[in-house]
């Protein structure tokens, strides 16, 4: 019995010694005891947790407003640029139709003049000088203008005369009973102070019949011209069509502008430079400053200088 024990405790004597060995080849960390007990992961604090989330939603959104204000920085970029390049579009083709070179076609050099220069803008020119004395050279900003002193000295000439000139008249010998439609009537009634600085003196007879109310006490006259019904209906359609200006009927006007054309500065006076700058100051007072009354224009735009180079 004992020879045939003595095999197996052989056996275990070499599987004890295996272990042993095994055992030591292990490094002191990786060896756990059978009472060590396995410990679960520390989790981290709610409040921790939820300043996590919430920075993270912050810089998503700041991520998000960012691109968004990036975008939208540069369709404004864009859109000033197309602004730009169509406003100087537009101011070239001004620049181009109230040049010189349109001589052909005053409404629209009037009309390209108008959206080039404001009436305010006539204070800002400088009188640069005056040319083969006709003519006076004006500068605004990077623009250089050509200014006939004649046109526009009578054009200013002209406007004041049409304001503030009372006509003359002359009574009749007895009232003249008008006949008029209603409208035209009820417009003679309203705006008789208005015929009367154009010498039509009237009386309106409120017991008469509509239509026959008026009478005509004085007939306007300048020089040895005298006016009659004709200019008085004429003044009453155009006070009907614009009833807050101060019309004058086209004899009138006609006899205005001879007289503003005769106290004007010609061509080929000798101007100094005060007289320029009052001539083109006046400019801007006027209603419509770009053709005298016989429609001689009055200024074209002459160059358009380059800026100097910044150093």
């Amino acid at each position: 019995m004992a020879m045939d024990m003595c095999p197996a405790s052989g056996y275990l004597d070499i599987k004890e010694q295996q272990q042993q060995q095994n055992q030591e080849q292990q490094k002191p960390g990786d060896r756990i005891s059978a009472n060590t007990v396995a410990v679960p992961p520390k989790r981290l604090p709610s409040c921790v947790v939820d300043v996590c989330k919430n920075r993270e939603q912050k810089d998503q959104h700041d991520w998000g407003t960012g691109i968004r204000q990036r975008l939208a920085a540069k369709r404004a970029r864009t859109e000033q640029q197309q602004e730009s390049n169509t406003e100087n579009d537009t101011n070239d083709t001004a620049v181009h139709d109230g040049g010189i070179e349109n001589a052909n076609d005053p409404a629209e050099a009037s009309s390209a003049l108008s959206r080039l220069i404001h009436k305010s803008d006539f204070s800002r020119m400088q009188v640069v000088g005056q040319f083969n004395r006709g003519f006076i050279i004006a500068r605004l900003d990077h623009d250089l203008y050509i200014i006939d002193q004649h046109a526009s000295d009578e054009k200013y000439n002209f406007e004041v005369l049409q304001q503030r000139a009372v006509i003359a008249s002359q009574p009749l010998i007895r009232p003249e009973q008008l006949e008029l439609s209603v409208v035209d009537e009820a417009v003679a009634v309203e705006h008789s102070d208005t015929l009367m600085r154009s010498g039509f003196h009237l009386r309106v007879d409120e017991t008469q019949e509509p239509g026959r109310r008026v009478s005509l006490l004085s007939q306007p006259f300048i020089d040895q011209t005298l006016f009659d019904h004709s200019d008085l209906l004429e003044l009453i359609g155009k006070l009907c069509v614009a009833p807050e200006s101060s019309p004058r009927c086209e004899r009138a006007r006609r006899m205005f502008a001879s007289r503003a054309c005769r106290k004007s500065t010609m061509i080929g006076d000798p101007l100094a430079l005060p007289q320029m700058r009052a001539i083109v100051r006046h400019l801007s007072s006027l209603d419509h400053p770009w053709n005298c009354p016989h429609g001689r224009p009055t200024m074209r735009h002459l160059f358009r200088l380059s800026p100097a180079p910044s150093a």
